[in-house]
């Protein structure tokens, strides 16, 4: 009606989202069927219920409310991961405390906030030879085999003004505990979907720290885009010759024998 006479409605209500979703609605016709039966009790039912005690449509409201609450999924965030679990419960006090907007306000604002945290603090991890092509994680596979004189490194996420500082800190800090001299490092870089020239940066200082210690760099699985940016960025990347590699594999290969990229 409202629209129909260019009215404007002046709020929604959480408390009647909730009762109707307790009571099993499914579409707009409830919005329909509510407007009515209000009409009907303002019209015709006011008197009886004037005395009603206010803390009997609470307690409707509370008891639609809680229907809503599904504590599970709090059970299934702490055990799935412990800031995940923070963010959802500071968003409900929030939401009891301030309100609604406010309280989602709140969990956007965390949920950022870990996004951020991820992007800035990645999963990596140096990578060893399982079977005859498959390089997989160390700590996590006990019977990788590092490869001699080498370092295969992943970064698992964008490479960007975030996160290039850790990446530099934590090559520097394999290079440093290398066990033996170091001749080659192989940067898995399949994982890496976007980067920056902060990023491209990043990876040209690495590029010149190996070269002055007589270690050579290796990039397996640039995907086309990123690979394209990092040429725009770091021109080395275009005229370099073995530089850049389809996989891991293949840029280990090219150790014992050289091959084109």
């Amino acid at each position: 009606m409202s629209g129909l006479t260019q009215g404007l409605p002046v709020s929604g209500s959480g408390s009647r989202t909730a009762v109707a979703e307790a009571t099993g609605s499914r579409t707009q016709v409830t919005s329909i069927i509510a407007a009515l039966v209000v009409a009907g009790v303002m019209l015709f039912l006011t008197g009886f219920l004037a005395l009603l005690p206010q803390a009997a449509l609470g307690g409707i409201l509370l008891a639609a409310a809680w229907s809503l609450c599904d504590f599970g999924e709090f059970r299934r965030l702490w055990h799935f991961r412990r800031p995940g679990f923070g963010t959802a419960l500071l968003t409900l006090v929030g939401v009891a405390g301030m309100g609604v907007l406010e309280g989602i306000g709140i969990g956007v604002v965390l949920s950022l906030v870990l996004l951020v945290q991820a992007l800035a603090f990645p999963d990596d991890a140096v990578l060893g030879l399982v079977g005859d092509d498959t390089y997989k994680d160390t700590t996590r596979h006990p019977e990788a085999t590092p490869v001699p004189g080498a370092i295969v490194y992943r970064f698992s996420s964008p490479l960007f003004f975030a996160n290039c500082g850790r990446f530099r800190d934590r090559i520097e800090e394999l290079i440093e505990a290398a066990p033996e001299p170091l001749n080659a490092f192989v940067l898995d870089a399949a994982a890496i979907a976007d980067l920056d020239l902060s990023g491209c940066e990043a990876i040209g200082e690495i590029h010149e720290q190996l070269r002055a210690r007589g270690t050579r760099l290796l990039i397996a699985g640039l995907v086309g885009p990123v690979r394209e940016r990092l040429g725009r960025g770091w021109e080395l990347a275009e005229t370099e010759q073995g530089l850049c590699f389809y996989s891991v594999g293949a840029a280990v290969d090219s150790l014992q024998s050289p091959r084109s990229p």
